[in-house]
């Protein structure tokens, strides 16, 4: 078995751990050891004090959902988790459509679309349309993005709704 020390050396582990208190810290290298040496790392706090000496279970708890996710069998450790799957992105990904998003991004940031958005925003006062909340404020397009294109940037094809409301209209759309 390789020796774990090679997970403590480089910069990513020093950016991701310098805020952390000491105590947290020497939880969480305790942690990926038991990881390292045992694939996973138990949902059994019992086990896990007695592998990180002199750490408390709040300072346990606080590691675990600072730097882990809960998974069906245990704690997975998020850094492994986002490197694992890093490499399916963009080409590599089951839906990739060849950039189509670029173009779509380029438009969504360009100035029309954005001084749209705060037209709409500003003419409704920034409240949901619908329940008339001020928290989470979407622009959403009455006729659809897709099969409107010259309607994209028209003030009266906008309403803000708020984040929930926003999810129903879509649900409402599809139906």
């Amino acid at each position: 078995m390789k020796d774990p020390a090679f997970l403590f050396y480089s910069k990513d582990f020093y950016e991701g751990t310098r805020m952390m208190l000491p105590k947290e810290r020497a939880c969480y290298m305790d942690l990926l050891v038991y990881q390292h040496q045992n694939g996973k790392i138990p949902d059994d706090n019992i086990i896990l004090l007695d592998f990180c000496h002199g750490v408390d279970e709040a300072t346990l708890k606080t590691t675990l959902n600072l730097k882990f996710s809960p998974s069906d069998n245990g704690w997975v450790c998020r850094d492994n988790f986002i490197r694992a799957f890093n490499h399916l992105g963009g080409e590599n990904h089951w839906n990739w459509l060849g950039g189509v998003s670029d173009a779509e991004t380029k438009f969504r940031t360009s100035a029309p679309y954005v001084r749209w958005k705060k037209k709409v925003l500003r003419r409704d006062k920034y409240k949901c349309a619908n329940c008339f909340s001020t928290e989470n404020l979407h622009v959403h397009h009455i006729k659809p993005y897709a099969l409107f294109k010259d309607l994209r940037t028209v003030i009266s094809n906008g309403v803000t709704l708020c984040q929930p409301c926003h999810v129903i209209a879509h649900k409402n759309l599809i139906k």
